[in-house]
Order: structure tokens, then sequence, then C-alpha cells
């Protein structure tokens, strides 16, 4: 882990469930990977996609040293998880008493005690002695009866809004419309800019949106990340939102067309074109979605954007659509079947065969090649494909180029050639081969 992270890993990349390396050692008890982790900067506030800290995994475990580390870290030791349940109440749940005493040391609190009363069709439901934030815990989880009851009994409008904004977000419909029904405000943000419809579509609850919108949820709604609701079902791919906001009555802008076209979702691109989304849509850089398809390697979304009248001849940050292109060989398939020119060169002089030989796709540079573009073409520095292959270490394209006719014994405009430039790189393999060359008179 020191070794990672002295060669620049990020404390904070994530993993799967948006779960840290700290979360992960936290919930294994690896107390010295946890001290590493901390001393590197580790954020002990992080959750992942369902709110737990690093401070929940080791109380749910009962690491006791892992916790202590923590706490002493700077630790919110009652924060909640989105089922609004708290370090202690896990580490009480798992008999972890080492644990429990050590929460109790930093000042954790026990959640409201529980007592028992008869709810509607004389069903018990649990209601708390001391309602404060009641209301949000049974929303969370989505106790219809108990959150009856305390609507009927009052509550304030700051936690009706907040159990709105948790409901929504765990799919909890009934209650949404119980809230709702209480008068609750539907557009309004929580902290996160994130109004109920956003933590709908995000949670990716079909059922819980249909409500909303029934009610008069704002369509156009900007929440996190600036986006709405249409944007993030695009992001998402899920047809069962994307159909009730397109039926809604949803505006198919530039915005939506990226989110859709950025994550690669083909379909997706297809429905929103069909509802009136633009083949000539712009990124938020104002660069033509095409760009973002081309240099994600998203073929097919890049294909039903062309055949939808994009054009294949745009630039994107000062190069043309065929050299972003070129990092991928189907892409590029899709590219120079659209009619592109494959020749054209960027303002450096590089044409699409040096983006090919830097990231040694062999693939594309065969396309290049038997398209007919100039192998020997001067672009930044005054290299060639070959030597840029070379630099990069990337035999196979190196040996493609030399078999087509590329001349290795050019130079750069520092005086170095290919073999050189391996060299200095320490690809020996390569430079062997290219310095061997003349004998198989390959000049």
């Amino acid at each position: 882990v020191s070794t990672l992270l002295s060669a620049g890993t990020s404390t904070e990349e994530p993993g799967p469930h948006r779960e840290t390396a700290l979360l992960n050692a936290s919930r294994r008890g690896h107390e010295g990977i946890v001290r590493v982790l901390i001393e590197a900067g580790a954020n002990v506030k992080a959750t992942d996609d369902r709110g737990a800290t690093a401070l929940h995994a080791a109380s749910r475990a009962g690491h006791r040293g892992v916790v202590v580390q923590l706490l002493a870290s700077g630790a919110r030791v009652d924060q909640r998880d989105s089922e609004e349940r708290s370090p202690l109440e896990l580490a009480r749940r798992g008999g972890h008493r080492s644990v429990v005493t050590a929460l109790r040391k930093a000042g954790a609190r026990s959640q409201p005690r529980i007592a028992k009363r008869t709810g509607s069709a004389g069903s018990e439901v649990a209601t708390p002695a001391a309602t404060k934030g009641a209301l949000v815990v049974y929303a969370t989880r989505g106790e219809a009866d108990a959150v009856a009851a305390l609507l009927a009994r009052g509550t304030s409008g700051a936690d009706r809004q907040h159990a709105l904004w948790r409901a929504a977000g765990h799919g909890h419909t009934v209650v949404v419309g119980q809230l709702l029904d209480a008068g609750t405000p539907i557009d309004a943000a929580d902290a996160k800019g994130a109004a109920p419809i956003h933590l709908a579509v995000a949670a990716r609850h079909p059922e819980t949106l249909a409500i909303l919108l029934k009610r008069g949820a704002n369509l156009e709604l900007r929440g996190p990340a600036n986006a709405t609701a249409l944007e993030l079902a695009a992001r998402s791919g899920d047809r069962r939102l994307l159909d009730l906001l397109l039926a809604a009555g949803a505006r198919v802008g530039d915005p939506a067309m990226y989110a859709a076209v950025s994550s690669g979702r083909a379909q997706v691109v297809s429905i929103l074109l069909d509802a009136g989304g633009a083949a000539a849509a712009a990124g938020p850089t104002g660069l033509p979605v095409t760009c973002a398809a081309a240099r994600a390697h998203h073929a097919e979304v890049l294909a039903r954007m062309l055949s939808a009248g994009a054009t294949a001849r745009s630039r994107c940050v000062g190069v043309p659509l065929v050299h972003v292109a070129a990092g991928s060989a189907e892409v590029l398939r899709t590219v120079m079947s659209a009619g592109v020119d494959h020749n054209e060169m960027a303002s450096d002089g590089s044409n699409a065969l040096h983006v090919a030989a830097a990231h040694g796709v062999v693939g594309a540079a065969r396309q290049l090649i038997e398209a007919g573009v100039d192998f020997e073409a001067r672009g930044a520095r005054r290299r060639t494909p070959l030597m840029l292959a070379a630099e990069r270490g990337h035999r196979d394209v190196v040996e493609l180029l030399l078999r087509s006719g590329a001349r290795a014994g050019h130079r750069d405009a520092a005086g170095a050639t290919a073999a050189e430039l391996a060299r200095q790189a320490g690809h020996e393999e390569v430079r062997s081969a290219l310095e061997a060359l003349p004998a198989k008179g390959w000049f």
C-alpha cells in the first residue's frame, strides 16, 4: 500500500459500491493499512453508495483497534448511513461490547427509545417516546403506519421535508404520497441540491418517480452536478425512468444527449434522438458530443449519432474527429465509413496515424496505412508515427510501419532517431529491432 501511495495512487479511488481503500481496510480490520491510509490523508468521512463510512464498517465488524484510530482521526461518531443507522447501533446489533464502549466514550448517543401503540386496524405501530427525528427514521424504513401516526400527531415542516427526501431516495412510494398529502413541498432540494425527483431517479425507483410526476414535480429542475432528472436517467440507461420522463414532457436538450453519449448508452441515444434530441448536440465545453463518444471508444453510440446526421468532419479541441477516433480500431472504422478525410492534419502537422502509433493501436494503424495515410508525416517536434511508436515501446506498431515502408533513419527536432528514442525510454527490444534494420535493408 505504501508503495502504491508513493507512486501517486489516490487514497480516494472508489472501488465497487463506491468503497474507498480506507473503508475496505476498516471493514477487514487491517489496522496497519488503516494507519498508512490515514497518514496519507485518506478522508475518514467518505461514504459508500449506502452512506456508510469507515467507522460504520469497522463498528459493524467489531474491529475495536480500527474504530479507535478512526475516532482519533476525526471520524463522526454519530453519522448515519442511508438506513439511518449509526456506528453505535451496528456495533450493538453485532454484540461487539468493546466497540460499543469505545464509541460511547467518544460521545455516541443511542437512538430514541421505542414504545408500542395501536395503529390502524388494531395493528401495533412503533412510535418513539421522543419523536424528534422519528418521522425521518420511519420514512427511511418505509413504515407507512408509523409515518401516518406521527403525521396525525403533528410534525415540523423540516422533519417532513427530510422524510420526503429519504422516502423518495429509498423508493417508498406510499410514504412519499403520505408526505405530499401532508403538504410537504415537492420540489425543495436537500443540502446537495437534490429534490425528490432527482433522488428517485438516481436510485432507480420508477414507481416513486411516477407518483412524483403525477403530483407535479418540476421536470426541468436541476439538481446535483446541475443535472435534470432526464439527464440522470440518460446516464443510468434505465428505460423505465426514461419512458416516464419523456411521456411527462421532459425536454431533450444537449445536456441529456451528452449524458447518454458519454455514458455509452447506445439504446438511450436512439430513444432521445427519436424524442427530438439533436444529432449535432454539443457537450458542456461546446464540443460536439461525437467527440466524447470517440474519446470514450463508444463505437455504437458514435455510429448512431452519425447515421442521425452528425458530421464526421467536426473538430475536437483543435484536432479532427478522425484523430480522436484513431485511439480505437472500431471507432476509427465507424468514422472512416462516414467518408471522413483520413489524411486531415492537426495544427502541429500530425495525422491520425500519429495517434494510433502513440497509443499502440495496431488495428487502427493498419486501417490508416491501407487507406493511404502518409506514414512519414511530421507532427509535433518533427516526429513521425514510427518515432512515437518506438518511444512508447509499441513493437507491433513499429514492425507494421517498417513493413509498410516507413524509414527508420529520420531524425526529430532534437536530432534523435526512432531507435534512439526507444533507447532513451528503456525499450531495448524495440531499439535492437530498429538498429538491426540496415542489414535487412529497411531504410
